[in-house]
């Protein structure tokens, strides 16, 4: 009883923050909210047993992305350049989503009668990833492509914004605190992704 109220309460939390994040007027409060719906996402990736999830959503949804929308806030013009939505954007985002729904409810709705074949195919192909975990084998080797892509995209986009940055960007100057925390936490970086890669071969995780 205790794990579905925990549940349920996780579930209502969620729900609850990204309404609020989406419909508050307020861009300070909405940074707020979307900060605290990614760290309640990551307590509920951490209930479905996957660690590795819920870091990833704790560091880089509510942690990096908050930082960066935080300093976008602060490069705001004006103080009172809020977005407003009229009633009239208000129904037309209602036409618009209400047929979306009506045409996607009957086509999803099958998926919970039906029997998947994917992890009938995972267990067949078990014995030729390497690792024991069926989480990790998707991960690190049935999709592999799209994990690396995804890392190649990252890159890219890291290339573009230096490539950017003398000309449209002004970059300032790293504080030397941050300095300092990126030479002593940097070994611990690589210690930890070791350390994640190979516990991940016998559960959820090794992203």
């Amino acid at each position: 009883m205790t794990d579905w109220l925990l549940d349920g309460v996780l579930g209502l939390l969620l729900l609850g923050l990204a309404g609020g994040a989406l419909h508050v007027r307020q861009l300070y409060a909405g940074v707020l909210l979307f900060v605290s719906f990614g760290l309640v996402l990551a307590l509920v990736w951490a209930r479905l047993g996957a660690a590795d999830l819920a870091l990833a959503e704790a560091a880089i949804g509510a942690g990096l992305t908050g930082v960066l929308l935080f300093a976008a806030l602060a490069r705001q013009p004006l103080a009172g350049s809020e977005p407003r939505l009229t009633g009239r954007r208000r129904l037309a985002a209602v036409l618009v989503l209400l047929p979306l729904l009506i045409v996607l409810l009957p086509q999803l709705a099958p998926l919970a009668e039906q029997t998947s074949r994917v992890p009938l195919q995972i267990d067949a192909a078990m014995a030729q990833s390497g690792v024991d975990h069926p989480v990790t084998a998707v991960l690190l080797n049935f999709r592999a492509w799209d994990t690396l892509l995804e890392l190649a995209v990252l890159l890219l986009a890291l290339l573009g914004a230096r490539q950017l940055g003398p000309l449209r960007m002004q970059l300032s100057e790293p504080w030397p605190l941050l300095q300092a925390w990126g030479r002593s936490l940097a070994p611990l970086l690589v210690l930890a992704g070791g350390y994640v890669l190979w516990r991940g071969a016998a559960s959820p995780g090794g992203a």
